[in-house]
């Protein structure tokens, strides 16, 4: 039989263009290699860094951002090591430890005389602090073999000196809206300053800001006409430089208001915004108000070693005052006419340079008390208003303070143990012992109560050690001289704390009278007993099926203390387990 064949119409058979792409195959997926994005100086520049300690590198970084803080904020690491061991070498040559060639001596010479003597002393001061804070750095700068690993370190120091910087204008722009206000607990800016988003509105497009950063040679303009003195600032008509200070750093509510033309630097760098600023970077946000800090991590005061107020640290609050407000969104050393590093610098030499040294010892008690509370600083105690005394000072001291009197009391102590006891004067002193009251002394409960038990509640399973076997006619005698009342049944209902119940039984049959001073004891009145030999238990079997309860001779059945033979009581610290059950019944069997 023929299969017939099926053909395709011409609309269901595929085109060329459809063939061919059936014939051809998928090109092959090509597997990227791995780690084909990294170029190879980065990995030997990664394998560099991995092979330093890093607590080293911390603790360099950690150096890095106290010199950027708290000596200088424009300082570049390579510079300063190079700098500073040319500073190095020619001490050393000087004072003939060093020996060295002419050329080498000339060189250094005129590297070093570029140099002016304020940016000479500024290196050899920065450098200097930068050893102290990391002595680590002095092997690696000493030892040729490396050089990798000391431009490495330079790269990381590089990184952590503007790190210090951008997070403080970071964690600066949050709070800058509250701290330009002269008082922010009552009233804000108008229009308030957004803290997140464009900065369109700070720097001169403000109107209570532009008053903040209006140069001081422009203040009575200012204070007569504002809008226009802003316009004429937008425009640069006023210029604003590093060389004439803006007026927030002036005090007063109203910029510039208390500026004194004959002395014009009686209240410099005491403006109440800057103020809040330094607070803010030195000794944390919660405290740039005035208030007590409510952080639990220490603030970068303690962090840097810092122990008194400087002219850097003014100076590096003055920087990051002025950036904040203004309307830069990056940073830059430039804004416009205005040099950051020209005007850094200017107030640190201003203030170490100045020729009124009386100006400036009060410029620095007055930061010292506004940061530590002190204008001795950080070391007189971190808020005290007192220097710190050492602990010789305070044990001489001769003030009636709390500290001197817990000190003289346990002296006073300590000599009374090593010296011989006084027993004559402590007994006169204290006099003869009241008498004791016999209600207390009876309320409390004796040993000979406490051995009080009733014969008829022992256990009968007890060992006879402790519980000695009594003829019927010794128990018989005790049932009849106790007489039963309604709290027998409750346990120490035989105790009588007030001492006028009836005489309490011990267990061999003696009548005790009731105790009524410790001191004296009264013997007890022994009751003769007449010796019989050991009564005999017998069995009698109950009703239930397979138990049994022991009976003595003295008791009847009904009131025999019937107890389960299964758990019966240990005796010589035997074991509890007996083989005394109930009987099973007798397995049939198979027929």
């Amino acid at each position: 039989m023929m299969r017939r064949r099926r053909t395709r119409s011409s609309e269901q058979l595929p085109s060329d263009s459809d063939a061919a792409s059936l014939h051809e195959s998928p090109p092959p997926r090509k597997k990227p290699k791995k780690g084909s994005g990294k170029r190879p100086e980065n990995k030997e520049k990664n394998a560099q860094v991995s092979q330093m300690d890093p607590r080293e590198m911390a603790e360099y970084a950690a150096a890095a951002r106290t010199i950027a803080r708290c000596h200088d904020i424009f300082c570049e690491v390579g510079r300063l090591f190079e700098i500073g061991l040319l500073i190095q070498q020619e001490e050393l040559a000087a004072n003939g430890d060093l020996s060295e060639d002419e050329d080498s001596a000339a060189a250094r010479e005129m590297f070093l005389s570029k140099l002016s003597p304020k940016s000479r002393e500024r290196y050899k001061r920065t450098y200097d602090a930068l050893l102290r804070y990391a002595p680590g750095l002095k092997q690696l700068l000493n030892n040729r073999k490396k050089k990798d690993t000391l431009r490495e370190v330079i790269t990381e120091m590089n990184k952590a000196i503007s790190g210090a910087r951008s997070d403080d204008a970071t964690r600066l722009k949050v709070h800058v809206g509250v701290y330009a206000a002269p008082h922010p607990l009552k009233a804000g800016l108008e229009p308030p300053l957004s803290t997140t988003g464009t900065r369109s509105v700070f720097g001169l497009n403000h109107a209570f800001l532009t008053k903040l950063l209006c140069p001081s040679s422009a203040r009575k303009d200012c204070a007569s006409n504002p809008e226009r003195t802003r316009q004429e600032l937008l425009e640069g008509k006023i210029a604003m430089t590093a060389n004439d200070l803006p007026l927030f750093l002036w005090s007063g509510d109203t910029p510039g208001c208390n500026i004194d033309d004959e002395n014009e630097y009686e209240d410099l760098f005491q403006g109440y915004y800057l103020e809040r600023v330094v607070r803010h970077i030195f000794t944390g946000p919660s405290t740039a108000l005035g208030e007590v800090s409510r952080s639990t991590r220490p603030p970068n005061a303690i962090l840097h070693q810092m122990t008194t107020v400087e002219a850097e640290h003014i100076a590096y609050g003055c920087l990051q005052a002025r950036y904040a407000i203004s309307s830069r969104t990056k940073w830059a050393e430039t804004d416009g006419t205005f040099n950051y590093g020209t005007f850094y610098y200017n107030i640190v030499d201003m203030i170490r340079e100045s020729p009124d040294k009386d100006w400036v010892e009060r410029l620095k008690k007055w930061w010292n008390m506004s940061l530590f509370k002190s204008e001795m600083g950080r070391e007189a105690g971190a808020g005290a208003m007192e220097p710190r005394q050492d602990s010789d000072d305070i044990g001489s001291s001769t003030s009636n303070d709390s500290l001197s009197r817990i000190q003289a009391q346990m002296a006073a102590r300590v000599a009374g143990r090593t010296g011989p006891p006084d027993t004559s004067s402590s007994s006169s002193s204290r006099g003869p012992l009241p008498p004791a009251d016999p209600s207390l002394q009876s309320s409390r409960p004796s040993t000979s109560r406490r051995l009080a038990v009733s014969p008829s509640k022992s256990r009968p399973n007890a060992p006879s050690e402790s519980r000695p076997h009594l003829p019927p006619e010794s128990r018989a005698f005790q049932r009849l001289s106790t007489p039963h009342r309604e709290s027998d049944s409750r346990p120490g209902s035989h105790d009588h704390p007030s001492g006028s119940g009836p005489p309490l039984v011990s267990p061999v049959g003696s009548i005790l009278s009731p105790v009524r001073d410790n001191s004296q004891e009264i013997a007890p009145k022994e009751v003769p007993v007449v010796p019989l030999t050991q009564p005999k238990a017998k069995k009698a079997s109950s009703k239930g099926k397979g138990r049994q309860a022991v009976l003595w001779d003295d008791e009847d059945e009904s009131s025999a203390v019937r107890r389960s033979p299964r758990k019966p009581a240990a005796v010589n610290g035997g074991s509890t387990r007996s083989r005394v059950g109930p009987r099973r019944s007798p397995r049939k069997s198979r027929r």
